[in-house]
């Protein structure tokens, strides 16, 4: 899960909140895209010890969970601070698979020309 949600939200690795300058809609999306997948596995332990945990340390999470916002967000665009590249401005898209709930594909993409295609095609070569 891609969400910076307040305190330490990837223990271990700190730096990845900072990556995202639009941090509080990435968090929003984030908690939405939880909650669904709370409606989909009511009783699936690791999830319910992943909220547990996160509101136990989080107050933005905590936040962002009393507000019962249910959503998913199929397409649009993201600032990144990658640490090598720098800050990048992605378009992306999510396609979600009837047949399998759990699995989803996600598609980051840049326009033509741009320094972010430059990027990514750097990237790729690597």
């Amino acid at each position: 899960m891609p969400a910076v949600l307040g305190g330490d939200p990837f223990p271990g690795h700190e730096e990845i909140g900072g990556r995202y300058p639009d941090r509080d809609m990435i968090a929003r999306e984030a908690v939405g895209n939880l909650r669904i997948a709370a409606g989909i596995f009511p009783d699936d332990p690791e999830l319910r010890e992943l909220v547990d945990e996160l509101t136990q340390h989080s107050a933005e999470f905590r936040d962002h969970w009393a507000r019962h916002t249910v959503r998913t967000k199929a397409h649009g665009v993201k600032l990144i601070d990658h640490p090598h590249l720098g800050f990048l401005r992605l378009t992306y898209e999510i396609t979600h698979f009837p047949q399998d709930a759990e699995l989803s594909l996600l598609v980051y993409t840049a326009a033509p020309g741009t320094p972010e295609e430059k990027a990514l095609r750097a990237l790729a070569e690597t």
